[in-house]
């Protein structure tokens, strides 16, 4: 029987909500917040998925829940043929709020894959699949590598710059009642803006980045 080779028996990885979209920085600008979820990952004989917390009632438990998607997509990566793993969630990340519940997932599962095999995947690499996951840069940048992200792309590469923000700074939330998935969100936007609000969103986009470094 063919046994995949990997390094630990179990690991379990953290990773942080965030917030994206901030101010004018649309699909660029993005932070990560003190509210975290886990996940741990063990080779398994069959596909296993268990969730507490956030989410425990209404996500997959199938081999199609996203963070064991996002784990195959690293296997894949690593050179490895799909295979059965045991993975388990603690959610403190609320569904459908704007948090980066789908990016911590996507995250979570590339992380600790990766790390099933002693992290032969760097960081750039992991970033490319979260963002090819996602379908956009903001959440996921966040949180792969903490802090706040400004994220573009060179083509198909993406490139990151760390706002650095002072350790005082403190996030005040306004979570919804009611959830609003990405997808819903996204589908109300208008595909164009005038030359004038484009103009005012830039300037606001650069004084929002000067702003939170001081």
């Amino acid at each position: 029987m063919y046994t995949p080779a990997v390094k630990k028996h179990e690991v379990t990885v953290t990773i942080p909500a965030t917030s994206a979209n901030l101010g004018s920085g649309f699909d660029c600008l993005g932070m990560s917040l003190d509210i975290w979820n886990d996940v741990s990952i063990a080779v398994s004989s069959s596909p296993e998925v268990y969730i507490s917390g956030e989410g425990s009632g209404t996500l997959k438990l199938t081999d199609q829940n996203l963070v064991y998607k996002a784990a195959q997509v690293a296997l894949s990566e690593v050179g490895e043929k799909p295979w059965p793993l045991s993975i388990k969630c603690i959610n403190r990340i609320p569904l459908d709020r704007g948090l980066g519940s789908s990016a911590a997932a996507i995250v979570g599962g590339l992380l600790a894959a990766n790390s099933l095999f002693e992290e032969p995947l760097d960081t750039q690499l992991l970033l490319r699949l979260a963002i090819k996951l996602e379908g956009h840069a903001d959440n996921v940048t966040p949180a792969l590598l903490g802090g706040c992200q400004l994220v573009v792309h060179d083509e198909h590469t993406p490139v990151t710059c760390e706002i650095p923000i002072p350790s005082d700074l403190m996030a005040v939330l306004f979570i919804p009642d009611k959830p609003m998935p990405t997808n819903e969100g996204r589908a109300i936007l208008p595909e164009l803006v005038d030359r004038s609000d484009a103009i005012y969103n830039i300037g606001r986009a650069a004084m929002l980045t000067q702003s939170l470094t001081t």
